[in-house]
């Protein structure tokens, strides 16, 4: 049995939430929408809780431009069984606003990720992400995400961080 892909949020400042996700030993970053209590299309974050991974085997505008544009890609990752959600991609970006409601992964948030909820070096950390989930989905692995929410205490980020690593 596989180990679940463990994403955390650590901080949410209005706009954006930033958050780290670990799987196979690895670390990279995170940045959805913000937080809402009552869901604006394309700009709220998805709840917290386990999901399952799928592929979205549709030939949508977006699979079409990252076709184009990523010799290596074939169909988006997207988060399945989201109530009131749904096409909840994992992708490249590198603010909120290329999010759509989707999640945004990369290798680090810039020093001041309080304020500005920028998270760089997107297409590297999705490129190694993908390559490593793409062919176990294809080969009808199951694969889940749990999204947790922010831990409010911030001596306590790197320490979780150090857990979900060992």
């Amino acid at each position: 049995m596989n180990k679940d892909i463990i994403l955390q949020r650590i901080f949410d400042n209005g706009e954006s939430t930033i958050g780290y996700c670990v799987y196979d030993d690895r670390l990279m970053y995170t940045l959805e929408d913000t937080f809402r209590v009552d869901k604006l299309r394309g700009l709220t974050r998805i709840s917290s809780g386990r999901y399952k991974l799928g592929l979205r085997l549709v030939e949508s505008g977006k699979t079409k431009a990252y076709r184009k544009k990523y010799s290596w890609f074939d169909w988006h990752i997207q988060l399945e069984g989201i109530e009131n959600f749904q096409y909840i991609y994992m992708h490249i970006g590198n603010y909120a606003k290329d999010s759509d409601g989707c999640i945004l992964v990369g290798t680090s948030p810039t020093n001041n990720y309080k304020s500005s909820g920028l998270l760089t070096s997107s297409t590297i950390a999705f490129k190694e992400f993908y390559q490593w989930l793409f062919p176990k989905l294809s080969n009808g692995e199951e694969i889940y995400i749990q999204v947790r929410d922010e831990i409010h205490r911030e001596d306590t980020i790197k320490e979780q961080i150090k857990l979900q690593l060992k």
